[in-house]
C-alpha cells in the first residue's frame, strides 16, 4: 500500500518491515594478537567482532606474506619474522555506512623456550 511516507509502509523508517538500517556494529574490542616466531600460519576471524557487515578493510596494509580477506574479515599471518606489527584498524562496511574497530597489534615473539628446543621437544611444548 502506497503512502505519503514512501512506496510501502515503513519505507521512510527503513526497510519494508520498518526496521531502521544502520552501519555495522562493533561488538567488542579486537584484542592484541600474538603468536610464537616460526610456528606456522595462523588465521584470525576478525568479522566476529562486528555485526551487520558485508565487507571489511584493514589499515595499514598487512605485512608481506600475510593476507586479509575483505569479504570474510579473516586475517592470515605467517610467523617467519619476529616483531610487533601494526597498530591496525579494521573497518566494517555495509550499504548504510561503516564502523572502525579499535587499534590492535600483532606480536610475533621469540619463545623463551626457543634456546632449549631439545627440552621443549621432549616435553611436547611448542618452541
Amino acid at each position: 500500500m502506497a503512502s505519503a511516507w514512501g512506496g510501502s509502509w515503513g519505507t521512510a523508517w527503513g526497510d519494508s518491515w520498518g526496521a531502521i538500517n544502520a552501519a555495522p556494529t562493533l561488538l567488542g574490542s579486537i584484542p592484541n594478537l600474538s603468536a610464537a616466531y616460526d610456528s606456522g600460519t595462523y588465521q584470525y576471524d576478525l568479522s566476529e567482532y562486528f555485526s551487520g557487515a558485508t565487507s571489511y578493510a584493514i589499515d595499514p596494509a598487512v605485512e608481506a606474506g600475510w593476507s586479509f580477506n575483505t569479504g570474510t574479515g579473516i586475517l592470515e599471518i605467517d610467523t617467519d619474522a619476529e616483531d610487533v606489527f601494526g597498530p591496525y584498524v579494521v573497518t566494517a562496511t555495509n550499504a548504510t555506512g561503516n564502523t572502525d574497530s579499535n587499534a590492535f597489534t600483532v606480536n610475533v615473539y621469540v619463545s623463551a623456550l626457543r634456546g632449549f628446543g631439545w627440552l621443549a621437544t621432549r616435553l611436547g611444548i611448542g618452541t
